[in-house]
């Protein structure tokens, strides 16, 4: 049982995944959408796809008008 929760608790990352985090880690109050597009230089489909496996995995949280925080640091 303990090696099912310790592989949960280590969640291996994509390249895009790490940079993600790495760009909402300094906003404590989250970031836009439109700034996230902006800082990966992926399509909206791919970001928003990404924006929503990470939120599956607990690594970001949505919040309203389209803002999107980090829950680990």
């Amino acid at each position: 049982i303990g090696t099912t929760v310790q592989t949960q608790l280590f969640v291996e990352l994509t390249e895009q995944e790490q940079q993600l985090l790495n760009f909402l880690d300094n906003k404590d109050n989250g970031e836009h959408l439109n700034n996230i597009l902006s800082e990966m230089k992926m399509s909206f489909s791919q970001v928003t796809s990404l924006l929503f496996d990470m939120e599956m995995k607990g690594l970001i949280r949505a919040l309203p008008a389209g803002m999107y925080r980090s829950v680990i640091h």
